[in-house]
């Protein structure tokens, strides 16, 4: 199995986004929607169909695990097994942390993350990190290439 550890705020959308009291969510960013850049990730895995998802978001936290998947495409939804997020150590880890504790747990034969948050991952998770500019996510070309040189990669080790 091959896990892609996928952040939302950031990746598929730009970051700026907030939960609203009564608990709606919104992205302050003029000219831009929430999980604009999910169907260039839907497009990316196609060719891919062994790599699964595990929710790596505060969205998990804030939102519970099933309000967190009914915002993504019905396509990515069917590639979701899980979520980093563990109630009962909530705030004491970090995004790199969180990872490494579902590693050791759902052991995948490889993995890749998608995420902005970079400082948050130890120097031994970047080479499988596929790191985006918070404001354009997977829309940015370099980070698209990015990812398709990690798609290859796992699938070339797991092989």
């Amino acid at each position: 199995m091959i896990v892609c550890y996928m952040d939302f705020d950031g990746a598929v959308h730009p970051d700026a986004v907030y939960l609203e009291p009564g608990g709606g969510v919104v992205l302050r960013t003029p000219g831009h929607s929430l999980f604009q850049w999910a169907p260039t990730l839907r497009t990316m895995l196609l060719p891919w169909p062994d790599v699964k998802i595990v929710l790596s978001t505060s969205w998990v936290a804030r939102l519970g695990y099933k309000e967190a998947l009914s915002h993504l495409m019905p396509e990515l939804q069917a590639r979701v097994i899980g979520t980093t997020f563990d109630a009962r150590s909530a705030g004491g880890r970090n995004r790199g942390e969180e990872i490494a504790a579902d590693l050791a747990w759902r052991r995948p034969a490889r993995w890749f993350a998608i995420d902005d948050a970079v400082e948050q991952f130890s120097a031994d998770q970047l080479p499988w990190l596929v790191a985006c500019n918070s404001m354009r996510g997977l829309s940015d070309d370099a980070t698209q290439r990015r990812l398709r040189e990690v798609l290859e990669q796992v699938h070339c080790e797991a092989a």
